[in-house]
Order: C-alpha cells, then structure tokens, then sequence
C-alpha cells in the first residue's frame, strides 16, 4: 500500500492537466476496487477541460450516482464527492460532472478529507477506498431515484434546478407539477445570455413547456429517448491497465 507524504510537507502543485491526469488514472484504479460501480465514458466526448471518466453506480434509469475524483483549484490536492447525475437531459451526462446544473444535477454525501496529488494515483485511490468506509453505500445507491430527488427540493432552489426537478417530475408523469416548476424556471431565468449552455437549457424548458399543455406523454416519451442515448454512449472503460 502506497503512503501519503507526510503532512507536514508542503504539497506540490501541478499544472492542471498534470493534475487531472493524476485524478483521472486515480478514478481508474478505485474502479477495480469497487465492484458496484463501473467506469465509463461518454463517447464521442464534447468535454474540453479534461473530465473523461466517470465512476457510475448504475447501469441504467433516470438518475446515477456517479463518485468523481477530482483536483483542487490549485492543483495540489484531489477531493471525492457524489452527484446523483441526470440523464434525462441531452446536454447533462456529455458535459458533466464539474458543474452541478449538468451530470451532476443534484449532490450527494461529500467524502471527508482531502488527498494529496502528490502521493500518486495508487495512494489517492486507496485513501478515498478508506473514506468510503464511513459511508453506507448501498443507501447511496438505492437513493438514486427521481421520487426522492424531488424530494430534496430545496426552500429556495436556484433557477436552473427548477428544470433539474422538472424533468423529474416529467418522468414521473406529474405533469402539473412539472409544468410550474418550468414556468418558474421561465420567469426567473436571466441566463440566457450567459453562454449556450443556458441558452439550450432555456430553448429546451421553452419546448417542454408548450408541449406538456397538449401532449404531456409525447414530452415524456422524448425524454426517455434521450435518457436511452445517453447511456447508448457511456461506454465501460476496461480498467485492467490502470496503476
């Protein structure tokens, strides 16, 4: 078993792809460590800043938990949280899981502690195996269903989770509730000039919206197609070369 450096040393920063490198090959080694997880990628990617694999804990459904390993702003530590990713949206599973608003549409347990980019892909993915131990799993797993992502509905959700949850709520054919929660979405949305990610999120709730008022199942329907795509392109990554 491979040691962490010792604390008191000072952590050597990394350029960011050096860096994503070392959490990336991190990903692949707890892989083969955890048997109910499988490690996937989205293929053809559209990703530009270096996120390629994803720990995922299902191999099919509306929701995911996915355990992605990640490194600091700085470059010196590597840090393990879960999202429960959506794959409803045809934008969420290609461009996630560094912002919350795409694959990893609504958060989960965040793994204590911090581990040093310096101590090597095999050591990481031993010290997060370790973490992993206070946590129920199973728990977290069975946790991975729109029934109880709705309801986690925050008091006072940002604008963007209003499409999240009504895309839940789409799925579950509780079409009026998810028909205000898109109108709220639409009357608080001031994001559409903020990039082409708001702007499809936007132009899609638009869509989603006059379609429930006349064809509500027709609506569900397209989003199960996209649900089913995007799992068509996660694609098992043979983890058997990592470490």
């Amino acid at each position: 078993m491979n040691k962490l450096p010792p604390s008191s040393e000072t952590p050597r920063i990394f350029e960011p792809d050096e860096a994503q490198a070392i959490a990336e090959q991190a990903q692949l080694i707890l892989a083969r460590m955890i048997p109910e997880c499988t490690a996937r990628r989205y293929q053809p990617s559209v990703r530009t800043d270096g996120w390629q694999t994803l720990l995922c804990f299902a191999g099919s459904g509306p929701i995911v938990p996915i355990l992605p390993i990640g490194p600091s702003q700085y470059g010196e530590l590597a840090r393990a949280r879960f999202w429960y990713g959506l794959t409803l949206w045809k934008d969420g599973i290609r461009r996630g899981p560094t912002f919350p608003y795409v694959l990893g549409a609504f958060s989960g347990p965040n793994l204590k502690g911090s581990f040093r980019l310096d101590s090597g892909p095999q050591a990481i993915a031993e010290a997060v195996y370790e973490a992993l131990g206070a946590y129920d799993l199973n728990a977290i797993i069975a946790a991975a269903t729109p029934e109880r992502v709705l309801k986690t509905f925050p008091s006072q959700p940002q604008v963007w989770q209003r499409f999240m949850y009504a895309l839940c709520a789409i799925y579950l054919r509780r079409f009026e509730d998810a028909g205000l929660l898109l109108d709220a979405y639409l009357d608080g949305n001031d994001d559409t000039e903020r990039g082409w990610i708001w702007a499809d999120m936007f132009n899609d709730a638009t869509a989603y919206s006059r379609a429930l008022k006349s064809d509500p199942e027709s609506v569900r329907e397209s989003l199960i197609e996209v649900m089913n795509s995007n799992w068509s392109h996660l694609n098992i990554v043979d983890t058997g070369a990592a470490g």
